[in-house]
């Protein structure tokens, strides 16, 4: 379930750890952390969002270490860790873990046509619950206020100090 989706109770932003590089077609290698379960992206220091991510690629080394190559000199990482404090996790984030539980429960528990048309139920309702959960959890952040949103039809219009000499709306 964590690895789905990047829910807000697992997701972390930290420095990278510069290593050696042994690929010249990158050039900076970071070690992957070792609580990484999906890596999100790959940040500038100062980078306030997503919007500043970086090209980049993550493989296993012979030891089976992760490698995150990029071309970013230090490097932050946003990527979602496990969580196994499940307090943590939304009531709604809750709900939907349940639902998936009980679709992998019903055919072994129930048995026969009956099992698997709970299963299949109980799957549709985790499928229905996991949209709600991840817009509940998107919606935590905001990125633009709607103060700063002007309509398109308002830019356009200049005023007459503004010497325009465009006469109604028409262009």
């Amino acid at each position: 379930m964590l690895e789905k989706f990047t829910w807000s109770c697992a997701t972390v932003r930290v420095a990278a750890a510069e290593i050696t590089n042994s690929l010249a077609s990158w050039a900076y290698a970071y070690a992957l952390p070792a609580n990484c379960i999906r890596l999100v992206s790959v940040l500038p220091q100062t980078a306030t969002d997503d919007a500043a991510t970086e090209p980049f690629i993550v493989e296993q080394d012979g030891s089976g270490n992760g490698i995150v190559y990029c071309n970013i000199k230090n490097a932050t990482f946003r990527h979602i860790v496990r969580v196994t404090d499940t307090t943590k996790y939304s009531a709604a984030m809750v709900l939907t873990i349940s639902y998936l539980l009980a679709s992998f429960l019903a055919g072994p528990v129930l048995k026969g046509k009956v099992g698997v048309q709970a299963s299949s139920s109980m799957m549709s309702l985790f499928k229905d619950a996991l949209g709600q959960a991840e817009e509940l959890d998107a919606n935590q952040s905001r990125t633009t206020t709607i103060r700063d949103y002007q309509p398109l039809h308002l830019l356009d219009r200049t005023t007459p100090s503004q010497g325009s000499t465009r006469t109604g709306f028409c262009r």
